[in-house]
């Protein structure tokens, strides 16, 4: 809340100092204008005081001056010195002769010194030439195996070279100070290529992603604050996706109209029959609604793609100023956006900040857990007018969520778990709720549980 008041203070402060100079440079307008207006009156009262018979002295007394002038130009002009009393010709002629004596010194020394035969015996006998055999004709198969290998090396080229146009924020995501997950789906390629329909289907499929999507739209929704009058809202679902999120809306009795850059992802969505409106388009060129007719807005894992540079001609602070000021005006007043994030770095968060603190919203973010690995989670609550204090986060004082049964560790670039041991059945409970697990996504190898379930064998039978 106090940064968000900070950055406010400080673009007033900036406007201030931007009215003070645009101030002075209209003083100083004013006193140039008021100069030359003196100038123009001295002027005119000399006109008025000069008689025709000083005409024709004045303009003689100008054309002096001026050849006066010409003369102290043309002595300064001319060389003094050394340079005055030797012309270029002469010094080139010069040089010539002394190139000529250096060249018949050396071939004096060069006649002067005695020639030495050296005998045939001393030669060294020289390698002969390898004869070099005529390569054999590559079969078909070798033919095709090397252009596989040319495609193979083209399509690592065009790889690195795509990696190395991501923007600065987008290449050190590994870095030890990584806000967001380890392994992120933006550097790999834009959402709408990444999204295909095979991952389109993984995505919707995956029960662990269906529980997280329904647990952070609920959290959303409770930032969100809409008055429960009884009334639908309409609602705006950013990066929409296959409607996991909308659902959750549809559940709280809400209209809601999602946008996703994923045709793939919308594909899904309609096919299961999501009850919300579905528009394919790219929130970096602004939102396509009315101003002032949405009553909220949520975002689940989206806004951060706006962040990365998929072309040369995507700015991404450009693309978050359209997206932000097209957002805050389609809003209407006293409503906000939640925009859940996974900001990849500190750089990133606050860009997304500020771009949004320009465009008129007051607010700020909000960080669940930040104290935990696993379960932190950034949200970004705006509001339209009024300056209504932020939320109260979740876990402040160092608690854990309830669901949590992992923490999870990173040891450089890879991500171990760590379960926690609380008591002696923990090995069985946790096997037995892995085998449910495997049971519920369709997997029919799981052994049945019984009595032995978790025991350790002894060392022989």
């Amino acid at each position: 809340m106090y940064e968000g008041q900070l950055e406010q203070i400080d673009n007033s402060l900036a406007r201030l100092g931007e009215q003070r100079a645009a101030l002075e440079n209209l003083s100083s307008q004013a006193e140039v204008i008021n100069a030359l207006k003196v100038g123009a009156d001295a002027s005119k009262g000399a006109m008025k005081a000069m008689k025709i018979d000083q005409v024709d002295q004045v303009l003689d007394d100008i054309n002096e001056a001026n050849d006066q002038m010409k003369q102290i130009q043309d002595a300064l002009a001319m060389p003094t010195g050394l340079g005055a009393e030797m012309d270029e010709d002469d010094l080139l002629q010069e040089l010539e002769d002394l190139e000529e004596e250096h060249i018949d010194e050396l071939k004096h020394e060069a006649a002067s010194v005695p020639a030495t035969r050296i005998p045939q015996q001393a030669l060294p006998e020289l390698p002969s030439a390898p004869q070099t055999q005529a390569a054999p004709a590559k079969t078909p198969e070798e033919l095709e195996l090397e252009a596989l290998e040319a495609e193979m090396a083209h399509c690592v080229i065009w790889h690195a070279a795509h990696a190395s146009r991501q923007p600065l924020s987008a290449q050190r995501h590994h870095s030890q100070y990584a806000m967001g997950r380890n392994d992120r789906p933006e550097i790999t390629a834009p959402p709408e290529i990444f999204y295909n329909e095979d991952e389109a289907r993984k995505y919707t499929e995956n029960s662990r992603m269906v529980a997280i999507q329904a647990q952070l739209t609920e959290r959303a929704l409770e930032l969100l604050a809409l008055p429960d009058d009884g009334t639908p809202k309409l609602l705006l679902d950013l990066g929409c996706g296959s409607g996991l999120s909308g659902e959750a809306l549809t559940e709280r009795g809400h209209i809601w109209v999602g946008l996703d850059i994923s045709k793939a992802m919308l594909d899904v969505a309609a096919e299961r029959e999501v009850e919300g409106d579905l528009c394919l388009h790219d929130l970096g060129h602004g939102l396509p609604i009315r101003p002032g007719t949405v009553d909220g807005a949520i975002s689940i894992s989206a806004v951060q793609w706006l962040c990365n540079a998929d072309t040369s001609k995507n700015d991404p602070r450009k693309r978050l100023r359209r997206f932000f000021e097209s957002l805050y005006a389609c809003l209407s007043k006293g409503a906000r956006a939640v925009l859940q994030i996974y900001p990849a770095n500190t750089e990133q968060a606050s860009m997304m900040t500020n771009a949004a603190m320009r465009a008129g919203f007051s607010g700020g973010l909000v960080v669940d857990f930040p104290h935990s690995t696993r379960a932190k989670k950034y949200f970004l609550v705006l509001m339209v007018g009024g300056t209504a204090a932020l939320p109260q986060a979740r876990g402040m004082d160092g608690e854990e969520p309830e669901d949590e049964e992992a923490a999870e560790v990173y040891v450089g670039h890879r991500k171990t778990k760590r379960r926690k041991h609380n008591d002696k059945g923990s090995t069985r409970d946790w096997i037995v709720r892995k085998k449910a697990q495997q049971r519920t996504r369709g997997y029919t190898n799981i052994k049945p549980d019984s009595r032995y379930t978790g025991r350790k064998r002894k060392d022989r039978f």
